[in-house]
């Protein structure tokens, strides 16, 4: 009788067991507690679920739902996200048609699964918002690649505004890159781009030598202050061809900045320097190789006043012919004027004949015409011969016309000779001194033979 009462009671303990098993999984679903807001009761009947079959489709699909609901105290989007990639994949793997009606009874198919997907990155990307941050925006996007193309939009556009705050912040040139390399299709790209460049720029000013301008120029080419990067190089380039000062160091300016605002005064900087290395004052040899080896410099002209200068001055024969064979206008006609002259200073007939044979300018026909009648008077003197007073006339007149060359000199100190002899030295000297003007007053010649005779 006693063994009965046991075992009746173990079949009735075992029934109760049993019953409430049934009741726990029979009861209402997972889904429904959740629903009603039983979450802790809803944890415990997916979690027995889940234990007994981790692939229950269901057990997932209601823990997924359980994880994502904000008032459940262990709300968690990422894993029930992870639930929901488990479900659609279970699903995926499910051939049987039978299997699959039961699932849409839930409802779960693949337009319910994709909803619950987009929900899920809809409270994901709500939390992201909130946190606000870079970090959470590009987890999101890492771990969310089921989320809806729109979604990741607005978190692209957060994070990358989230990003530019900080990089503004920071200031420097390296937040300005590191978000410019990050972030290469951000709408603030171009704004950070323009911030990158100025900083670089200013960071190439502090430096502030030729070097740094160009490694600005050769990272930023289209910065904006491209310009203004070039105008400084020139500036120094050029401030160190004025301290240098040589026309090698000018030359290799203009060769490397053509296009400088300085361009125009090293230029002409280069070829001053050019023409005062090349001459030495005085030197009329040092003028003309100048002139032949740099017949575009713009100190040509400097040069050919110096030789002409020289050559007017010592009248020096040779600079003489240099100026009637290189030069042209005024300085050849003034230099063939001195030179004829000299050269012809002599008055003799066969000089002459020389000097027209070479030259035929046309405004010396005048002057051709007078030498040859002042050498027909010459020979109608016959300087040779003893003076005549009867010729005096004609001495004077040659004389006026042939001072102050050589036989002009001849004939007046024939014309005084007369009166050398007789002693009548003031008589020679007032002869002399009606004479000096036609000489020049300052004839050395003359003013020498008046003091000698003065002294007599």
């Amino acid at each position: 009788m006693k063994r009965f009462i046991s075992i009746l009671f173990v079949i009735i303990l075992s029934s109760n067991l049993i019953f409430g098993q049934l009741e726990f999984l029979f009861g209402p679903s997972p889904i429904k507690m959740i629903e009603k807001g039983e979450y802790a009761d809803a944890e415990k009947k997916i979690g027995y679920i889940l234990l007994k079959s981790p692939d229950d489709l269901v057990g997932n699909y209601s823990m997924a739902i359980l994880l994502k609901t904000r008032k459940y105290t262990s709300y968690n989007a990422e894993k029930s996200y992870e639930y929901l990639a488990k479900c659609r994949k279970i699903f995926d793997n499910t051939k049987d048609e039978q299997q699959i009606k039961k699932f849409n009874k839930v409802p779960i198919n693949q337009i319910v699964l994709q909803n619950f997907t987009d929900t899920i990155c809809r409270l994901a990307m709500e939390d992201a918002f909130t946190k606000n941050n870079v970090e959470t925006f590009e987890k999101f996007l890492d771990f969310y690649q089921l989320a809806p193309d729109s979604y990741k939009k607005k978190v692209i556009e957060s994070r990358d505004l989230a990003a530019y705050k900080i990089a503004n912040e920071k200031n420097t040139l390296e937040s300005y890159q590191y978000f410019i390399s990050k972030y290469p299709d951000a709408v603030q790209f171009e704004d950070v781009t323009i911030k990158r460049n100025a900083s670089a720029f200013q960071k190439a000013k502090v430096i502030d030598n030729i070097e740094s301008y160009k490694d600005f120029l050769q990272r930023y080419p289209a910065a904006n202050e491209v310009t203004s990067a070039w105008d400084r190089i020139h500036e120094l380039a050029f401030g160190q061809a004025e301290k240098e000062n040589t026309s090698i160091v000018y030359k290799k300016f203009i060769d490397d900045y053509p296009l400088s605002k300085q361009y125009i005064q090293a230029f002409a900087a280069y070829e001053k320097r050019q023409y005062l290395e090349s001459v030495t004052l005085g030197d009329w040899n040092n003028y003309r190789t100048f002139i032949d080896k740099y017949p575009t410099n713009s100190w040509k002209s400097v040069a050919e006043d110096s030789i002409y200068s020289l050559g007017t001055k010592s009248e020096n024969l040779d600079i003489l012919r240099y100026c009637l064979d290189h030069f042209n206008g005024d300085k050849r006609k003034n230099a063939l004027i001195l030179y004829h002259d000299i050269f012809t200073l002599d008055g003799e007939k066969l000089t002459l004949d020389m000097f027209y044979e070479k030259y035929k300018d046309d405004f010396l026909n005048q002057v051709k015409l007078k030498d040859y009648e002042m050498a027909t008077l010459s020979d109608q003197l016959m300087l040779q011969m003893p003076y005549v007073a009867a010729d005096y006339l004609k001495y004077d007149s040659y004389i006026k016309m042939a001072a102050p060359r050589d036989k002009a000199y001849t004939a007046l100190q024939k014309m005084i000779s007369t009166d050398i002899e007789a002693k009548a030295y003031q008589a020679a000297i007032l002869k002399i001194k009606n004479y000096l003007g036609y000489f020049g007053r300052k004839n050395k010649k003359l003013l020498d033979l008046i003091s000698f005779l003065e002294t007599r």
